[in-house]
């Protein structure tokens, strides 16, 4: 797995190479220019046709890949909150402030059909990363958050990156792997938008 792949899930914004590695703790952090979607009036088709129609192919793909790869990784996120905010309440057994029993709160809230399968593709996703991270643990002798500098350190590691991060640590040592995954990333911040390399996805 080449660290480009990496460093494709994480574009940071940066004016230079050097910039960016040298201070910023959300280097593999990845942005997407937001669109300003208004739900209420445009259709998110429409609004993605308007911003996107004008630019070429070699500008709008890349764009598009990181608003895939954010949402994914917002949906994660969502997943993870939603799962430890419900274990927090059940944990410290809030729902007794507005009712009688635990499923008169679960029925009231509609848990079956909204938490449920959130919350058990959170702990799916859990299980994964907990095996990647053992993984890295036993080829890179560290765990991921000791491995990486700060300077790289993305500020939260999803299911993929830590896949990749584990693909990268059975191929090479740590002392390798961190100039390469440096000079990948300094690919993806000299050229974010307009390169024309084919997205090598992981």
């Amino acid at each position: 797995m080449p660290p480009f792949a990496l460093a494709n899930m994480a574009v940071p914004q940066a004016t230079t190479c050097n910039d960016k590695l040298a201070g910023d703790s959300t280097a593999i952090a990845f942005r997407v220019d937001p669109l300003t979607i208004n739900s209420n009036t445009v259709a998110v088709r429409d609004e993605l046709s308007q911003y996107f129609d004008t630019m070429p192919a070699d500008q709008s793909f890349p764009q598009l890949i990181g608003l895939l790869q954010t949402t994914i990784n917002t949906d994660e996120q969502l997943a993870e909150l939603a799962a430890e905010a419900w274990d927090y309440i059940i944990s410290k057994q809030l729902w007794k402030v507005g009712y009688d029993s635990l499923e008169a709160f679960r029925a009231d809230l509609g848990f079956e059909h909204t938490l449920e399968s959130l919350i058990e593709r959170h702990e799916q996703t859990k299980s994964r990363k907990q095996i990647e991270t053992r993984g890295i643990m036993k080829n890179w002798n560290c765990p991921p958050e000791k491995a990486l500098p700060v300077d790289i350190m993305p500020p939260w590691m999803s299911d993929d990156f830590l896949r990749n991060l584990r693909r990268l640590s059975k191929k090479c040592p740590l002392d390798a792997a961190i100039p390469l995954l440096n000079a990948a990333i300094c690919v993806r911040i000299e050229r974010p938008k307009t390169s024309k390399e084919p997205y090598q996805g992981t």
